[in-house]
């Protein structure tokens, strides 16, 4: 996560024997599809949730080690949309924790979870988005929900479990040696052909399976939340602001947050400062020297931190 997040993502400390487990583990987040790449980004004098901003494309947090996954070219997402490979959706966070948002899909029992920022991909509250599913291995499961119907003798059993289905469809592609069979083993759906057979066949799956919840991550932004408009907020320094959310103890840091902390001990965020969104929901956003040299001398170095309103002219162009 950035300097603004933390959680219980792959390799914490918290919820970590549950999600270790077989289909209870999360996905990894900096994985790329074949075949989907990375564009060249423009760069911009402010950073929004403490990197560099682009409509598209990859793009570089400004620490080091880090990048942000590139999104889809136009024609990518045009062919992967017309597939049912990828779908649109508004993207919504979790207030309570940041690091987790949701997309509700036409027809689907429940949500697809996309989980940790590099998932989210710099997508913000309210943001029309294409997600991309993860395949059945990558999804997870709610085991008091698993409990509950093993009790009530609810769980398929057999080939009549898709999940079983696709792993033993997986280990007989393997022993051929055709990657295309485990691929279509585990995303059935990417052989729907449409993105409404698509949609209907992940929603048989979580009918089947409604301990299961699929989860997926964005690959690119098509319609920008109202929320990127104006952010009401407070500024701080960025030690101030990363001291004041830094990951509880027990958790460790994601490779962002290790990065961005190497990069302010370096001294690489020197004469920067810090938007803290009064929205949990929205990520923290970097101010460069020279956006910080044009804001007025009390919300610079004031004794007082005081609360401001920063324009998208700001923070977003």
């Amino acid at each position: 996560a950035t300097p603004h997040t933390y959680g219980n993502s792959p390799g914490n400390g918290r919820g970590n024997g549950m999600r270790q487990q077989r289909h209870g583990k999360w996905p990894p987040t900096s994985s790329t599809p074949p075949g989907y790449g990375s564009s060249s980004s423009t760069s911009s004098s402010s950073r929004f949730g403490d990197q560099q901003l682009s409509r598209s494309g990859s793009s570089s947090s400004g620490r080091r080690g880090f990048s942000w996954p590139g999104y889809m070219d136009r024609q990518q997402l045009q062919q992967a949309m017309k597939r049912g490979q990828v779908f649109r959706a508004k993207f919504r966070v979790n207030a309570a924790n940041r690091t987790e948002a949701f997309c509700s899909l036409e027809g689907l029992p429940s949500d697809m979870t996309i989980r940790g920022d590099v998932n989210h991909n710099r997508a913000v509250e309210g943001d029309e988005v294409a997600v991309l599913a993860f395949k059945l291995s990558d999804w997870f499961t709610v085991y008091k929900e698993r409990d509950r119907l093993q009790e009530q003798g609810m769980l398929p059993e057999g080939d009549a479990d898709p999940i079983s289905l696709a792993d033993k469809l997986s280990q007989m592609a393997l022993a051929a040696a055709d990657d295309a069979g485990v691929t279509v083993a585990q995303s059935p759906w990417h052989m729907a052909g449409s993105p409404a057979e698509a949609l209907e066949k992940l929603g048989e799956i979580l009918r089947a399976r409604p301990d299961m919840r699929a989860t997926g991550k964005v690959v690119s932004i098509i319609e920008p939340s109202s929320c990127r408009e104006a952010i009401v907020g407070v500024l701080l320094p960025p030690a101030t602001a990363m001291n004041a959310t830094a990951a509880p103890a027990g958790c460790q840091p994601t490779p962002a947050a290790t990065a961005a902390a190497a990069a302010l001990a370096s001294g690489a965020y020197a004469g920067h400062l810090m938007l803290v969104p009064l929205d949990p929901r929205l990520p923290k956003s970097l101010l460069t020297p020279d956006v910080v040299a044009g804001l007025p001398e009390n919300l610079r170095w004031g004794s007082e931190w005081l609360n401001v309103v920063a324009g998208c002219g700001i923070l977003l162009k």
